[in-house]
Order: C-alpha cells, then structure tokens, then sequence
C-alpha cells in the first residue's frame, strides 16, 4: 500500500514541552503547493485554521437548524453513503440487482450519484423522512451530493395518506427546489414498478 513516512526528532529538556503539527493538503500546482507550506509553516497558523474551522461548524449547523448530535449522526450516514463501507448491504442485495444503471433514467433518476433509498409504508416515518433530507442538506454544505429516494411502498388503492405526507413535506421551501433534481429527492411509489426495479 503507498506510504507517506515522516521523522523528526526532538530533544525536550526535563519539564519541558513541544507541539507538533503535521498537516496534508491538495494544491492544482507545485508553486501554489509550496505557497501553502510557507503559510502553514508557522505553528499558529494550525491553531487559527482550526478556531476557523471550528466558527465555520458552529455556523453552519446554527444555520440549518441542527446540532452536534445530528453532525455525528449525519457524518456516520456518510461513511456508508459516500464511503467504501458496504455494512448495509447483504451479498443477496446485491445478487438481486441485476438491471443496469440506464434502468434508473425512467424514473429521473441518473445513477451518477450515490442514492440514499427510504422505503416506506407507514405515515409514522415522516420523522425519518425528514431527518434524511436534513443529512443531504447537511451534506450539500460540505460539498457532498446523493439523491434521496424516498420509495412508497403504500397500495395506491386505498386513500394514501402517505403519498398526500410526503408531497406536503417536499413542498416545504426547504426541498421544493430539490425536487427532481439531480442532488435532490425523488418521490416514487412501488406499485406499478416491477420487482427488479
């Protein structure tokens, strides 16, 4: 595996200390590279980066109305939705996915992106529902982007108080501009797919 190995030796007296920063970064070019090094060589440079990023986290779960909780709640989902952590998918899940990702354009759907899917069939998952578009939204501020589909699994001949829920919920301003849009929420309901769909 590629290996990126760093030694300094330091020499502290007794009841003495030292703080080390060690940092990584990604630059388009050597010369904008080497002007990053210069400017996070000072040790306090580290400490003002953090305090930023630290301003920037509390504004922006203020702004979305979230707190820590939801952060390391939506930064766990994360892991398995734009990670390479395949824990919620069994090897009979993946058996049974035998379509190709052409199959997803009819629904509006292009497959470019991750898909985070809630199935549903009871109007008491709205709360979930919710916090799931709250994660994406969460998720678009760090630069993230997974369509949500929200799957119906309701019989559609009965009085679908679910569909009517769910069609509330994505008119919100908050959502009504994702909807159908690549990044965004897709509102399908199961009857009339086919069980490979």
């Amino acid at each position: 595996d590629p290996v990126a190995a760093l030694r300094d030796r330091v020499r502290l007296v007794p009841g003495a200390f030292v703080s080390v920063t060690f940092a990584t970064g990604v630059a388009p070019d050597r010369e904008t590279a080497r002007a990053l090094v210069s400017k996070y060589r000072d040790g306090s440079a580290a400490s003002r980066a953090f305090s930023m990023a630290f301003t920037h986290a509390r504004v922006t779960l203020q702004h979305l109305g979230l707190t820590d909780d939801h952060a390391m709640l939506f930064a766990r989902l994360a892991s398995r939705v734009f990670g390479v952590d395949a824990s919620c998918l069994s090897a009979d899940d993946i058996a049974q996915n035998t379509l190709a990702q052409s199959r997803l354009w009819g629904y509006g759907i292009s497959g470019d992106l991750p898909i985070v899917l809630v199935s549903l069939s009871d109007p008491d998952a709205l709360s979930l529902v919710r916090q799931v578009l709250l994660a994406q939204e969460y998720w678009r501020v760090l630069g993230l982007r997974a369509d949500v589909v929200l799957l119906n699994e309701h019989p559609a001949d009965y009085p679908d108080e679910l569909q009517s829920h769910l069609a509330t919920l994505l008119a919100e301003p908050r959502w009504l501009g994702w909807r159908d849009q690549p990044g965004g929420v897709f509102l399908l309901r199961r009857e009339g797919m086919g069980d490979a769909d």
